[in-house]
């Protein structure tokens, strides 16, 4: 009978144990399809073109995967897949081959715009082009907006039948007759929600050429709540240098929103990233964010900044932060501090999920005050950007609306 009760023991123990495990979510890759996505756009969006396609290691994979695997490879009168690799720059890539004819790249890149071309977004891939071009791509719809020194000649939806919470990219195509000498930034507004984008990652409007078309692509993430309805979407423009804004009145269309039954609640972050990550909480050196006491710092000495991160979403893409030291002018005098999450040891994405909806994650950071920094007050903010194309991603308020692209923890006194 001794016996018979010793084994009685761990089975009326195991009970617990699986009732946790049955209520655990199930977690499935199945309808993960981003990489086939990606290749299935290489057979179809190059059809006739006969374009170099410029890829990265992780987009380079599943083209290799449908050629030796599946026995699907486009041709050269469509495309040709090339790997950049660490051998040389991308930049000297987009030389070797743009003689040729059309380049793309598998997604956007600063140091190809820093050496004087501009990328045209052409559905998850991006154009190269040399500055001054005029025309306006077939598959935007050409609109004829004028608003100040700049006017909107065409846009692109990928989608009007969207559900709540989902990340849709707008693409603009705007010129000016003249190089305008003040900085303009879009306001798109669905139904209620504004989005008023700022600068980051985008041509600023004192570099265009006379009548080139610029097209840039602009970020909306709606928000996980937002109940299902037909939501109208406009544009109008703003005036950074006078603070003003340029009314347009153009309507781009209307976009069809199915709601969620379930939404994750949002109300509770210090910060709202794309829809995708949320700040939950922060810490610097044990006081909790955002402080109103400045905290007090010795040069030479360690702050030890804590974040709490909360999955909201599936990211698009790996994402880096970044936790500057900046004083009043917005200037940074700490900025080494931008990593992968836990030091990369969390990548927000690879070509599967590795963040999933609701998961957080607790992420530690050294910052050292340097020893010549003068005395005074600074502040430290954090944010996200795209690991590889560097665009910041933009934080959304509880009504959805866009608020700026970083989070201010507090301020530090330097002594």
């Amino acid at each position: 009978a001794k016996w018979l009760a010793l084994l009685f023991v761990p089975i009326f123990l195991l009970g617990p144990v699986l009732q946790v495990v049955r209520n655990l979510p199930r977690i499935s890759l199945r309808h993960y399809d981003e990489a086939a996505r990606y290749v299935d756009a290489v057979f179809s969006d190059f059809e006739g073109q006969g374009a170099t396609l410029l890829n990265d290691w992780e987009h380079m994979t599943p083209m290799w995967y449908a050629e030796y695997v599946e026995n699907r490879k486009p041709g050269p009168e469509d495309a040709t897949a090339v790997l950049v690799s660490t051998a040389k720059p991308w930049i000297e890539f987009v030389f070797d081959y743009l003689p040729g004819g059309p380049v793309y790249l598998s997604n956007y890149r600063r140091d190809i715009v820093d050496a004087g071309f501009r990328l045209r977004p052409y559905g998850p891939f991006f154009q190269v082009v040399e500055p001054g071009d005029t025309s306006l791509p077939s598959h935007l719809t050409a609109v004829d907006a004028q608003g100040e020194e700049i006017k909107v000649v065409g846009y692109e939806l990928p989608a009007t039948a969207v559900a709540a919470g989902d990340y849709i990219p707008v693409t603009l195509a705007m010129s000016a007759p003249i190089t305008p000498t003040n900085y303009y930034v879009p306001i798109i507004q669905i139904g209620n929600i504004e989005y008023i984008f700022t600068t980051d990652s985008h041509l600023l409007t004192p570099t265009w050429l006379p009548d080139e078309v610029i097209m840039e692509r602009f970020d909306i993430a709606l928000p996980h709540d937002l109940p299902s309805g037909t939501y109208p979407i406009s544009l109008d423009l703003k005036n950074l240098s006078t603070d003003t804004v340029v009314p347009l009145d153009l309507t781009l269309g209307e976009l069809t929103v199915t709601g969620q039954d379930h939404p994750i609640r949002t109300d509770h972050l210090l910060a709202n990233f794309r829809q995708q990550v949320g700040l939950t909480g922060a810490t610097g050196n044990g006081r909790h964010a955002p402080w109103s006491d400045p905290l007090t710092a010795k040069q030479g000495e360690i702050v030890n900044i804590i974040f709490d991160w909360q999955s909201l979403a599936p990211a698009n893409e790996s994402y880096s932060i970044f936790v500057h030291l900046i004083d009043a002018a917005n200037r940074p005098v700490v900025d080494n501090l931008d990593y992968t999450p836990l030091g990369g040891a969390y990548p927000t994405h690879l070509w599967f999920p590795k963040w999933l909806p609701g998961q957080q994650i607790r992420d530690p950071y050294r910052m050292t005050i340097p020893p010549d920094l003068p005395p005074d007050e600074y502040f430290i903010e954090v944010g996200l950007y795209e690991m590889v194309g560097k665009r910041r991603l933009h934080i959304a308020d509880q009504q959805g609306n866009l608020v700026g692209d970083r989070y201010i923890l507090g301020s530090v006194i330097v002594e």
